[in-house]
């Protein structure tokens, strides 16, 4: 889930007053911009910390100003403590597991968003991100909620395969192992895992 901290006020006072903007106008701005009811209260209590907006209004005001989500409400040093760890990319897992439960190809999913073939293989292996715009598409496209995308869902991993997807599916892995998008490499891998925690689970029951 994304964590919002005294960063995201800091940063959302920032940039309205370095879009010349007050508090009332920003939230005039948004409501005409995104159909929303914000008022000038709710944007200084966002500015004081004082409530968090949920994952839709951020979206919508990091599309406002043009920002990554990241940028709005990550703190520095805490984005880049993730990206030396190689943290995992939980939108690169749903979107793949989206994907494969409408079964649609990489290629399909493509032509249905109206983006280049290579895009989803890009998104999916963590190597991109789309970017706001597309991201709406996505979601409007499987008729779900920002949250399914973005989010950790506890309950994802309903069977021992779903876990090795998600493994094979992070950043850290990939690199480790120089995972190529060939069908029957990445086939021949999950049988491989598979074994190794068979041997864990005998190992310790």
């Amino acid at each position: 889930m994304i964590a919002t901290n005294n960063s995201f006020s800091l940063k959302l006072k920032n940039l309205r007053q370095k879009n010349n903007l007050t508090q009332e106008q920003l939230a005039n701005e948004l409501n005409t911009r995104y159909h929303l009811n914000e008022s000038k209260a709710t944007i200084s209590q966002f500015e004081h910390n004082k409530r968090i907006p949920d994952l839709d209004r951020l979206i919508n005001i990091a599309d406002y100003f043009q920002v990554s989500l990241d940028y709005l409400c990550c703190d520095v040093n805490k984005a880049n403590i993730a990206e030396e760890d190689n943290n995992i990319s939980v939108f690169s897992y749903n979107l793949k597991k989206l994907r494969e439960k409408h079964h649609l190809t990489q290629h399909g999913l493509a032509e249905k968003l109206k983006v280049s073939n290579g895009a989803i293989s890009k998104w999916e292996n963590c190597q991109r991100e789309p970017d706001l715009s597309t991201l709406k598409k996505i979601k409007e496209y499987f008729n779900i909620s920002y949250d399914s995308l973005l989010e950790t869902n506890d309950n994802s991993f309903s069977s021992i395969d779903d876990l090795i997807d998600y493994i094979i599916n992070q950043k850290v892995f990939i690199e480790y192992v120089g995972l190529s998008n060939d069908y029957k490499e990445v086939e021949s891998i999950k049988l491989d895992i598979k074994d190794i925690l068979k041997i864990i689970s005998r190992k310790h029951k």
